[in-house]
């Protein structure tokens, strides 16, 4: 087990003001990190956007080959401290020392 999966699982137990859930499809991955969830409107030339800039974490293990978190996937967002369910889409994702970080925006509506 890397450090880096260490330090989540500590961060995890430590903070959970940060803890999250991801919903893809009908799986649910239930341990996440995120430090929240701020949506501010914008309009564009492609329509109405909910900009955002949020990373979420998790481990690689719990992610389900059957439901893999490729860039442009919609997921659904749960930050624990909110309690509700955010619609989001990954804009970007790294695997690195057995954590994936993801990169989400708000999709076009």
């Amino acid at each position: 087990m890397s450090v880096f999966v260490n330090a989540f699982d500590a961060l995890w137990t430590a903070h959970t003001t940060t803890q999250a859930k991801i919903r893809i499809g009908t799986h649910v991955i239930d341990k996440a990190l995120c430090t929240g969830i701020d949506l501010t409107r914008e309009a564009t030339e492609q329509g109405l956007y909910n900009e955002a800039n949020i990373t979420v974490r998790l481990k690689a293990t719990d992610e389900n080959k059957s439901y893999p978190l490729a860039i442009d996937k919609l997921v659904e967002i749960n930050h624990l401290a909110s309690g509700e369910w955010v619609k989001l889409r990954i804009a970007g994702r790294r695997d690195t020392a057995g954590l994936i970080i993801l990169n989400m925006e708000a999709p076009f509506e």
